[in-house]
């Protein structure tokens, strides 16, 4: 049987803040061969009274091969803007997951902005959940939250 693992990065806004619920979600699932696949995204909305229009978002990913068989490095990066908001404040981040289907681990690190809510999910386990701070402001630039968080699977 074939290994997997699947990473989900999901992006949310929490109560009480206004406009609470999922903004983003994207997962990529890879084999232990390298083959990458389904590749899932989501963008949500902005729930105003007379409508509920999306953002747009632009998500991206690279899978590279490290030295040892069946050890990769994914990249997945996301830059999403709200509907209501000039696109300067918008949800990015820019991760980096490592890992070895050999011996079960992994890594992730990289950045995101200090809003709104980040959670990284391997194989349906939440490895990461940062809780946003401040106000929609921490949108503003690119991310400048670090992240280095080591998991099994």
């Amino acid at each position: 049987r074939t290994k997997k693992l699947t990473v989900r990065i999901v992006t949310e806004i929490r109560p009480p803040d206004a406009q609470s619920g999922v903004k983003t979600s994207h997962a990529i699932t890879v084999n232990e061969f390298g083959v990458v696949g389904p590749d899932l995204r989501y963008t949500g909305f902005t729930d105003l009274v007379y409508a509920a229009p999306t953002g747009g978002s632009t998500f991206g990913y690279k899978l590279h091969s490290q030295l040892f068989p069946k050890a990769f490095s994914l990249n997945m990066n996301l830059k999403a803007n709200a509907a209501t908001l000039p696109s300067s404040f918008d949800i990015d981040y820019n991760l980096n997951i490592n890992f070895d289907f050999r011996i079960k681990m992994g890594s992730l690190t990289g950045t995101h902005d200090k809003y709104p809510s980040y959670k990284v999910f391997i194989n349906g386990k939440s490895i990461y959940d940062f809780n946003q701070t401040g106000t929609p402001a921490g949108l503003y630039g690119v991310g400048n939250i670090k992240t280095d968080v080591n998991f099994n699977f």
